[in-house]
């Protein structure tokens, strides 16, 4: 799709409710979501900077109990 010289491209929203310890668990399991520990070494020290996860997009809904559509793909 072309408007005014810009490439759009297809979208969709879902809106992604009641995660659950036993799903993110799961996820661990299967490698869908990493965790990450985000340490930072500044040569006479370590900074903490909190632990962090990362999932691709396309499987964060199985991170959640309930997936809803919010708009179609175009």
């Amino acid at each position: 799709m072309v408007w005014s010289g810009f490439t759009t491209r297809s979208t969709k929203a879902q809106l992604l409710t009641e995660p659950s310890a036993k799903t993110i668990g799961k996820q661990i399991k299967e490698g869908n979501l990493l965790i990450e520990l985000r340490l930072h070494d500044k040569g006479t020290r370590v900074r903490n900077h909190g632990t962090g996860f990362r999932a691709y997009e396309a499987e964060l809904p199985l991170l959640f109990e309930k997936v809803r559509d919010l708009g179609k793909e175009t």
